[in-house]
């Protein structure tokens, strides 16, 4: 039944479908990788201080709902009555996500504590984990090809009519 439905699914969808993808590995990154060990005693998830699992999980909310809706589309058996054209709600989830993305990378960058020496050794390098950096850039990622697909799929959806 899901390789029906996944030979229903147009491109721009499945952009959708990949950048939401893209948006949780990167969310899962940050929750599970992105700690910083202070003398040894004391480990703190940055993640969790740069609004990751509070806000963040709001734009996992959103990816997730994301492939719901696409999935709901084509699933058998599925009369729905949308409120909305189906591309506008796709592309209103897809906001949602890269809004949040957009938060925790200015949060991930003004509450980063010191910018003199960061945790590679570099002179005006964050000193936050690389983790999560690699995690604010995949949520990033995946919400900007979330959004350009959802447009994408919108600005066909506006054509058509």
């Amino acid at each position: 039944m899901l390789n029906e439905i996944l030979a229903k699914i147009n491109p721009r969808e499945k952009l959708i479908g990949i950048g939401a993808i893209v948006f949780a590995v990167g969310w899962l990154v940050g929750l599970l990788l992105a700690s910083v060990s202070y003398a040894g005693l004391v480990s703190v998830n940055v993640w969790n201080e740069s609004g990751g699992t509070g806000i963040g999980f709001v734009g996992l909310l959103a990816a997730i709902a994301a492939v719901v809706v696409i999935y709901l589309k084509y699933a058998p058996n599925m009369k729905i009555t949308w409120p909305a054209p189906i591309p506008v709600i796709l592309l209103g989830i897809s906001a949602v996500a890269a809004l949040v993305a957009l938060y925790l990378l200015w949060n991930n960058f003004s509450n980063s504590q010191d910018w003199g020496k960061g945790s590679l050794g570099i002179t005006g390098f964050p000193s936050w984990p690389i983790t999560d950096w690699i995690a604010v850039a995949g949520v990033v990622v995946g919400a900007g090809i979330m959004v350009w697909g959802a447009y994408q799929e919108w600005t066909l959806s506006k054509t058509a009519v």
